[in-house]
């Protein structure tokens, strides 16, 4: 599984990287929403993981315009925040 990773922080990425590696499936990480929304101009995910909170964009800026070119996209929402604060806005981006 081609797996586009959307996590600014260094540490909790290459964890889950390394976990998902391990797993057998490929891996691409963006630090930033930008640069995750250029990797998906050139590679076709099978699956997106995006934190919330990026240093340029809102994840569910991300979610929305990935979903907006790949609607079949499964999306992961991986946050520190909590839930019912960010439940809705994730769905309407298009997170199920």
């Amino acid at each position: 599984m081609k797996i586009l990773m959307v996590e600014d922080d260094p540490e909790l990425g290459l964890m889950l990287e390394r976990m998902l590696v391990g797993s057998g499936h490929f891996v691409s990480r963006a630090l930033r929403g930008g640069d995750a929304l250029i990797a998906a101009m050139h590679t076709e995910f099978d699956l997106l993981m995006c934190d919330l909170m990026l240093p340029d964009l809102q994840g569910t800026d991300v979610i929305r315009a990935l979903k907006a070119q790949a609607p079949h996209l499964p999306v992961i929402v991986v946050s520190a925040l909590e839930p019912s604060k960010w439940r809705d806005a994730c769905r309407d981006a298009g997170a199920t």
